[in-house]
């Protein structure tokens, strides 16, 4: 970030120092603290990790990948289900080294997953939106 102009050296300076004295990750830190958005903060993740980043409003999730998480779950780990396969599930997640999130959903699905990246206020919308009523059914208040 500071290669690429997006902080200052007196910002990392300061958000190291802040890091330090929270139990938050930097890029909390730097959103919390304005000295970034989080849509940037996610962008320098997705190019870190080499993982796509998205804007999850543009995805059509299927009801299938819908109905394996509850919506209220969805919001708390921040993980949006795009599409599943029997080989695999597509995500869209926030925070890309949640090693807890990551051997949960590799534990769970037992498929191959492939994940994008989303900025967390966006993500936080799609969920909303796709499993409300502007866009499917809330599937977690339905039983067949």
């Amino acid at each position: 970030m500071l290669a690429k102009g997006l902080l200052t050296q007196q910002q990392l300076e300061e958000a190291a120092e802040l890091r330090c004295l929270s139990k938050l990750r930097f890029g909390e830190v730097l959103v919390r603290h304005g000295f970034a958005s989080d849509a940037v903060v996610a962008a320098c993740l997705a190019e870190q990790f080499d993982i796509p980043v998205v804007d999850p409003m543009r995805l059509k999730p299927t009801n299938d990948a819908l109905a394996l998480l509850p919506h209220a779950v969805a919001q708390k780990k921040l993980l949006l289900p795009v599409d599943v396969t029997p080989e695999s599930l597509a995500v869209v997640v926030a925070d890309p080294i949640d090693l807890e999130l990551t051997d949960q959903m590799t534990k769970g699905v037992i498929r191959r997953i492939m994940m994008a990246i989303a900025a967390p206020t966006a993500l936080r919308q799609a969920i909303d939106y796709f499993y409300g009523p502007r866009g499917r059914i809330d599937i977690t208040s339905h039983r067949l």
